[in-house]
């Protein structure tokens, strides 16, 4: 007990460890029997111990992590911020209506770098677009994503970053009938929101998925 500074211990490992982890913890080969005479007076009776780690922030990685009361607190976060980005953008020959929580997609690093959470959650919504021109009135379904960020657990406390739910940037484009319908928040299909969030094979992230909506 009396082998206090961190400098007389060797670690067994400080990398890529979670909680429940078991290290040893070994007296440095640098102090013998020696010193411990000359310094202490007396010897250590054990030069090694097994801990257990515990009290890491572990990142979250899937989405049946998230409990009832902080999914709900997201969905309310981010429908408000689709909500109100929608209104705030609307021209006067447009509408907004049937506006859902479709689902969810949250993006992890396999390869976190112990700093940062580095992890993402988007939120998908799905509207209907209802916009007149010369008495001639067209519906259109789209989709519009806001993300949140940080999604942790501590000592079994859940975390995230809901101060500033951001709807993402995406540029879309298409024609329906004699409509041609663009814009740079949003997406045409489902397929186009998978396309742009999905992270590639190498990009040394993994993703999980939920759907709410069909």
């Amino acid at each position: 007990d009396f082998v206090r500074d961190e400098y007389m211990l060797d670690l067994e490992t400080a990398d890529d460890l979670s909680n429940g982890d078991t290290v040893t913890v070994t007296l440095s080969s640098w102090y013998d029997n020696k010193y411990f005479l000359r310094e202490y007076g007396m010897l250590p009776t054990r030069t090694s111990a097994d801990f257990t780690v515990e009290g890491l922030t572990h990142v979250v990685t899937s989405l049946s992590e998230v409990p009832d009361t902080d999914d709900q607190a997201i969905r309310n976060a981010t429908y408000t911020a689709a909500e109100t980005w929608l209104n705030k953008y609307l021209k006067s020959n447009q509408s907004v209506s049937d506006l859902i929580d479709y689902g969810r997609i949250l993006v992890y690093s396999t390869e976190p770098n112990g700093s940062s959470a580095d992890n993402t959650l988007y939120e998908i919504f799905r509207y209907k677009l209802t916009a007149t021109s010369n008495g001639v009135t067209g519906e259109f379904t789209l989709f519009l994503v806001v993300k949140v960020k940080d999604l942790t657990t501590k000592d079994g406390v859940f975390s995230v970053d809901l101060s500033n739910p951001t709807v993402v940037k995406h540029s879309y484009s298409f024609k329906q009938g004699n409509w041609t319908v663009s814009g740079s928040y949003g997406y045409h299909t489902i397929d186009e929101v998978h396309n742009h969030l999905y992270p590639s094979s190498d990009s040394g992230k993994g993703y999980d998925e939920l759907v709410f909506a069909f």
